[in-house]
């Protein structure tokens, strides 16, 4: 019995006088104890005693035989009934540290028992027991167990307990230590197997197993180790001989060791000394955290009466603990022959051994109460009958199977609504019809009281006792059930187990247990605690991290969506007339908006039987706009194969997910809100990632949304992808907790600030956050921060659409951005400016020089107002006049223009600024085309070193530089050198920039002249008609640069024509 539970323990009878005396007429009666409510008396429970008083001198004439010694990794400790003598029973030199099994008592009763000895201070696991060369746990107790015909395997467990020993130093470890080993050495030893305990401590013994049954308690409620919490759980009795409960009344035990150590010339473990003083904190806080875990625990306690040459060691005071659950005894000798026996007649020996045996025939009583599993016909909860129509999943359950062969446990993993519990109930009506006797139940954990009343319904279709009474935890007599290896072949089914908190709270585990709300259990403390080939456990669940940890580990089997055929399959099998001769493209829209989502699918068919519908009208009604499709898989519509009390509708059910999230995990939810806002795909972690996010932080935010299978990740580990209607499913649930504005003003916010400016260093980033930019501006935005914050996302997209030749979209955008700007900063904003700057470039880029030359007027008289003369934004504003003018033929003025930038940067900048190179470039175009191709030469080749150097050989500026050089040299009809050079950025710039990039087009072009220059007419034509047909495409065809690759191709086809060629 857990102490974390309000329930009392289930009791064979009730006190019905005071506590305490001693039994009459031969009788234990039931006032002694409520545990001891037994009808044998010590007579009665040791009849051999009466009638044979011979000591043990003769071992080998005994009826029994001895195991042997069994150490703690050993395999076999719980499998063996008789073994040959390798403990001789007149030795005692296998003292030993950890478990020894002395002797298994083995009978027909499946009802085992463990008894183990924890000795005491400067003890031994054989030497504290004996006396002479009788050990009297291995060479009377078994006689004793045996002659009242009990199952039970007699064990000692030794430690290093020395703090004052002349031949060794002494331990330097603590009872924490020491109840830590216990634990894990009884563990290993019983193999899983669930014997009831009786543990036996003799001073510090007994406080090394009180600190292991806290310990054991702890791990059993929160459901971690759980065979090291399986100790406490079959501990049925406790008897402390001597132990130390508070320390010694006058003296402390601590100060009589420490007496002793001294004499020995030693120097005692000072921390384990501590413990034994009457004012010590841990021994009160170790009393105080067993009396909580112990309120239904058998215990007896029993003093020494005589003292020892150095004084009494403990007092009556210090070896009994309060509780009417404690019976009280005391045996006539010192603290060290309190425990020593040579013979049965010894009367300390009849009353330990009858205390033994009480406790034994308690603990086989209980078992014998419960209905024998053999009488009761096979369990079959599945609420749900076989699905005639079940479709596909064949691999799934081959899968399921393997699992649990080998596993014994699996856990299914998915959305909500994609099938995991109809898969749970295909297979367990499979598994019925190959296991007709194995008993399958089906447990509802979506909440405490669903996953009680679902015990209670198993407690009763399994007859155990007492199931309506208030006094008892059913779930507890369940578990008790599962936990017995005996009751047979079963399959458990956990549907639903979504909450991890009703499974694993977030519980301090340094937190004390009288600290802990002990009115509730964590829904784990119920499951089986060990699973075999006869055994097994499905789980049904939304996250796969409850699911793994819910099956010790085990990759969830993950549910994913329908394939098309699947989902035409159960389309057509719900909805048979109103499928029945439709377009087949209908068919195939209809499932790719549903998603191949079995729920959806469902539902859909049930709205269209109930209303008459055939499928395209309902295709109609979806397509029509996004609220319609919210609208629809919003409806509530009943569906007899999914629990009572559970939404089936495909949002509502996804809605659950949703809440659960936002009470545990606001990070997580914050992320998921975040990435409804965005484009569905490729959405970029540095996006979703605050700057100053601890790893650790992001990680378990993502795993959690991933765990619930509401995003993917990529094949890209940095990219995550979120399903249509799982994002149309947020936008519902965050429209009805009136949060969708905000949170498209986050993502807004968001955006504006990590979206970079367009060039090229940026490139990549800004391919990966446009799509999301582009969702983002769909939503309405309506207060002045949030039309700000529009305006500086518009203006870096144009930017970045500018460079990448998509001119009429770069347009579009920096007008709207001027606009905002406009009205809501002021014509002489810095940037109101900017972005009419921008607009003035892409118009330059599109061809319309005039109208470019006025908007760059408007922004340079602009800057130089609100700027100055040498600002670089102002020094930016007449390069791209000068700009305008070259590409308009006003080359002096170009010139001019340019020198005065170019000398201004030089200045203001520094030589080798970008800007600095860009004028230094635009200067050599513009000898270039005034002939003055030494004068271009030179400042090229300085300008495309410098460029390569600073910036990148492959950077676009740099390969401006390269291109504009090459043409120089055409002009200079050093052809070789031009196509060469051309050829080189050509290929470069279509790795770069791309095939279609305008830069490109222009290099392409270029290249063409070149060809055409050498007379290598027909490669020219057909290099330029490529360059003319993607500037058409791109450009538009109205483009300047689309009319002159038409004029010169006509006029070069023309030639070619009349030359015949």
């Amino acid at each position: 019995m857990s102490p974390f539970s309000n329930l009392k323990k289930l009791l064979p009878g009730k006190p019905k006088g005071k506590h305490g005396g001693d039994p009459q007429d031969g009788e234990v009666a039931s006032s002694l104890s409520p545990w001891m409510s037994t009808t044998k008396s010590y007579e009665q429970v040791m009849p051999s005693i009466t009638q044979s008083t011979s000591s043990v001198q003769h071992p080998a004439t005994t009826h029994s035989k001895v195991l042997p010694p069994v150490s703690p990794a050993s395999k076999s400790s719980g499998s063996q009934s008789i073994a040959s003598d390798t403990i001789p029973s007149t030795s005692l030199s296998l003292d030993r540290l950890g478990p020894q099994v002395l002797f298994h008592v083995t009978t027909k009763d499946v009802s085992g028992v463990d008894i183990v000895f924890v000795h005491g201070l400067r003890g031994s696991s054989l030497g504290t027991w004996s006396k002479g060369v009788v050990c009297w746990p291995r060479d009377l107790l078994k006689i004793d167990i045996q002659d009242a015909s009990y199952d039970a395997r007699i064990i000692t467990w030794g430690y290093d307990s020395s703090t004052a020993n002349v031949f060794s130093y002494a331990s330097k470890g603590s009872i924490f230590g020491h109840a830590e080993t216990l634990l894990e050495d009884l563990s290993k030893l019983r193999a899983g197997k669930t014997r009831p305990i009786i543990f036996l401590g003799h001073s510090l013994g007994g406080l090394v197993i009180k600190q292991a049954l806290i310990k054991s308690a702890g791990y059993n409620s929160h459901g971690r180790h759980p065979t090291l919490g399986e100790i406490y759980a079959s501990t049925k009795g406790v008897i402390f001989l001597g132990t130390p409960h508070r320390g010694s009344d006058k003296e402390g035990l601590g100060e009589v060791v420490s007496k002793v150590a001294k004499f020995s010339f030693r120097q005692p473990n000072e921390q384990l000394l501590q413990t034994l003083r009457p004012d010590s904190h841990i021994l009160e806080n170790q009393r105080d955290q067993f009396t909580t875990i112990s309120k239904d625990l058998p215990i007896v306690c029993i003093r020494e009466e005589l003292p020892t040459a150095i004084g009494m060691i403990v007092s009556e005071l210090s070896a009994n603990i309060d509780g009417f659950h404690v019976r009280r005894d005391a045996i006539n000798a010192n603290h060290m022959d309190m425990v020593r026996f040579d013979n049965r007649r010894d009367v300390g020996y009849q009353k330990i051994c009858g205390h033994i045996l009480i406790l034994i025939g308690e603990a086989v009583e209980s078992k014998r109460k419960q209905t024998p599993s053999t009488l009761i016909k096979p369990v079959f909860s599945v609420p749900f009958g076989r699905d005639k129509q079940f479709v596909g999943r064949e691999d799934i359950l081959s899968q399921v199977e393997e699992q649990l062969q080998i596993r014994h446990r699996v856990s299914l993993h998915g959305l909500g609504g994609i099938g995991k519990s109809q898969v749970a109930i295909e297979y367990a009506h499979r598994f019925r019809n190959s296991n007709p006797k194995a008993h399958v139940f089906w447990v509802y954990a979506a909440s405490v009281g669903r996953f009680d009343q679902s015990y209670k319904d198993v407690a009763r279709k399994l007859k155990l006792p007492r199931v309506d009474d208030p006094d008892v935890d059913v779930c507890e007599l369940v578990s008790d059930w599962f936990n017995d290896d005996d009751n047979g072949h079963w399959l458990i089914i956990l549907d639903n187990a979504d909450n991890s908190d009703l499974f694993f709270p977030p519980t301090d585990f340094d937190t004390p247990f009288t600290q802990i709300n002990m009115t509730k259990r964590p829904l784990v403390d119920y499951l089986p605690r060990r699973l075999d080939s006869q055994h097994s456990l499905i789980v049904t669940t939304r996250s796969r991290t409850l699911g793994e940890d819910l099956t010790n580990g085990e990759p969830c089997i993950e549910i994913p969506t329908f394939t098309p055929q699947e989902a035409r399959i159960l389309l057509q099998s719900r909805a048979t007339r109103m499928v029945d001769g439709r377009d087949e493209s209908d068919v195939k829209r209809l499932l790719e908006i549903l998603g191949y989502i079995p729920l959806a699918i469902t539902q859909a068919t049930a709205f269209m039987r109930r209303n008459r519908m055939h499928l395209q009208k309902y295709l109609e009604a979806l397509e029509k706009d996004e609220e319609n499709l919210k609208d629809h898989l919003s409806t509530e519509l009943r569906d007899h194969r999914r629990e009572l009390g559970i939404p089936n509708s495909v949002f509502r059910t996804w809605r659950l997910s949703f809440d659960m999230i936002r009470e545990q995990e606001p990070r997580a939810a914050a992320i998921l809100s975040l990435m409804a806002m965005l484009d569905r795909q490729q959405i970029p972690e540095k996006l979703l990632r605050r700057r100053d996010e601890r790893d650790v932080d992001f990680s378990t935010a993502i795993g959690s949304l991933e765990g619930l299978s509401l995003i993917t990740r990529e094949v890209q580990q940095d990219k995550f992808t979120m399903h249509r209607l799982v994002q149309l499913s947020v936008h519902v649930w965050l429209e009805q907790q009136r949060e969708k504005l905000s949170q498209a003003d986050n993502a807004l916010v968001l955006l504006a600030d990590r979206f970079p400016n367009g060039e090229h260093e940026n490139w990549e980033t800004c391919e990966s956050f446009l799509p999301h930019a582009q969702a983002v501006l769909q939503h309405q935005f309506m207060s002045q921060s949030s039309v700000i914050h529009r305006a500086i996302l518009l203006y870096n997209i144009s930017w970045f659409d500018w460079r990448q030749g998509r001119y009429d979209l770069a347009h579009k955008k920096s007008l709207e951005a001027y606009q905002i700007n406009l009205e809501r900063l002021g014509r002489e904003d810095r940037q109101t400016l900017n972005s009419l700057a921008l607009a003035a470039l892409v118009l330059q880029s599109q061809g319309k020089y005039g109208e470019a030359e006025r908007v760059n007027r408007r922004v340079l008289e602009g800057r130089e107002e609100a700027l100055g003369a040498e600002h670089p934004d102002t020094l930016a504003s007449m390069a791209d006049l000068a700009s305008t003018f070259w590409n308009q033929g006003r080359w002096k003025e170009a010139e001019e223009l340019g020198v005065q930038v170019m000398e201004t940067r030089k200045r203001v900048l520094g030589e080798e600024h970008p800007d600095t190179l860009t004028s230094m470039a635009n200067l050599a175009s513009t000898f270039l085309n005034q002939g003055r191709w030494k004068e271009a030469e030179e400042l090229g080749v300085q300008v495309m070193e410098t460029s390569a150097r600073v910036l990148g050989e492959e950077h676009p500026d740099t390969l401006t530089s390269m291109a504009n050089l090459a043409s120089t040299f055409l002009n200079q009809g050093r052809w070789k050198e031009a196509e060469e050079l051309e050829v080189q950025v050509m290929e470069t710039s279509a790795r770069v920039l791309g095939e279609e990039h305008p830069d490109t087009l222009t290099n392409m072009a270029n290249l063409a002249f070149t060809l055409k220059s050498q007379g290598r007419n027909k490669e020219a034509i057909l290099l330029l008609e490529r360059c003319f047909r993607l500037r058409k495409q791109v450009l538009s065809p109205q483009h300047p640069h689309t009319t002159s690759s038409l004029e010169v191709l006509n006029k070069w086809q023309l030639e070619n024509t009349e030359t015949g060629v």
